[in-house]
């Protein structure tokens, strides 16, 4: 998964110094996956989406802060599987 150029975000690790992609399972339970960062990407292996059949959506998240110079407005991530690219939901940058 990519983050958007220019709007100021990064990924967050968790658990100490691990970046993660965490997926919802169908049960409402989570599985965390360690990602590797390199630059504005996180990449993750051996990932299972928990779809339990094929049209079916999941649901999954990573950590992501903005900077103190991030730009107002909506943008998203981009998460690649295969040769399929999709934008995740609106992420709304705003300052407090």
């Amino acid at each position: 998964m990519a983050l958007p150029v220019g709007h100021g975000l990064q990924f967050e690790s968790e658990a100490g110094s691990i970046y993660q992609l965490t997926v919802l399972d169908v049960k409402g339970g989570t599985v965390n996956y360690p990602g590797n960062l390199s630059g504005n990407s996180l990449s993750f292996m051996n990932v299972d989406l928990a779809s339990p059949a094929t049209g079916s959506t999941s649901a999954m998240w990573v950590a992501v802060t903005a900077s103190s110079g991030a730009a107002s407005g909506n943008t998203n991530l981009v998460f690649t599987i295969g040769d399929h690219v999709s934008g995740s939901s609106v992420i709304s940058v705003s300052r407090s």
